[in-house]
């Protein structure tokens, strides 16, 4: 392992994290969004009985909620894009070798051991 390819791994492992921490307020997100639209949504089943004014009011906090659920999303979305563009980046990165990328990548490598298929053509 190299200085360059020390230093890459710890680059990209922060960005990975960043990537991680941009879905995670998506999810919070969301889920508080969702927790507050439902409450307001039972909360207009009684108001509709009470007045108009306090069903409407019930219910344009239901849609400014689902809006905000909707931001959750988009920031969960593009927290994934981001991941996504790393993952790239990983890949394609000439200061790494196969080991580092797999490391970075999360994926497991087959021991030795393992028989690979073969193609039809070797």
């Amino acid at each position: 392992m190299s200085v360059f390819s020390s230093s890459t791994i710890v680059r990209y492992t922060t960005r990975y994290a960043e990537a991680s921490k941009v879905v995670t307020l998506g999810v919070l997100i969301k889920f508080f969004a969702l927790v507050i639209a439902v409450l307001s949504a039972v909360a207009a089943i009684p108001a509709m009985l009470l007045s108009s004014a306090a069903f409407a009011l019930a219910l344009w906090v239901t849609l400014c909620a689902l809006t905000v659920f909707l931001v959750g999303v988009l920031f969960s979305t593009l927290g994934f894009m981001l991941s996504t563009s790393i993952d790239c980046a990983v890949c394609g990165s000439p200061f790494l070798d196969e080991s580092d990328k797999a490391e970075l990548l999360s994926l497991q490598r087959f021991p030795p051991s393992y028989n690979m298929p073969q193609s039809e053509t070797d």
